[in-house]
């Protein structure tokens, strides 16, 4: 990433495996962005990234009444949401990724080499 791309939003999820894992992703992604943002509102980090207020935001565990109106908000402008992998956004899912300015695929990659070492 650029570290010029702006502020990255993360969450803090209950789960111990799941907080583990956000520990990785803010170790990974942190340095290469300007700072980190942390909200208790998944919808509201949301509609911030539409905004342009944050570049992006990783979600862990959360559910689709955290996500699933504020998705619909960051595609209206152009932004990207997917799951950790890159795949099309369900319901079902509970990690998310949404992204405006192109950041998307990048944070993808530094996601899944997350993945490929834990």
């Amino acid at each position: 990433l650029d570290p010029t791309a702006g502020f990255l939003g993360v969450g803090t999820p209950p789960l111990p495996a799941a907080f583990q894992y956000n520990i990785a992703v803010i170790s990974s992604l942190g340095p290469q962005v300007r700072g980190l943002r942390m909200l208790s509102s998944a919808a509201l980090i949301y509609c911030w990234t539409a905004l342009g207020r944050v570049s992006a935001y990783v979600a862990t565990d959360i559910n689709a009444w955290d996500f699933a109106a504020a998705q619909l908000v960051v595609q209206e402008v152009g932004g990207e949401v997917t799951d950790h992998s890159g795949r099309a956004l369900q319901l079902t899912d509970r990690d998310t990724v949404c992204s405006v300015g192109g950041l998307h695929s990048k944070i993808i990659d530094a996601l899944m080499e997350i993945e490929n070492y834990s």
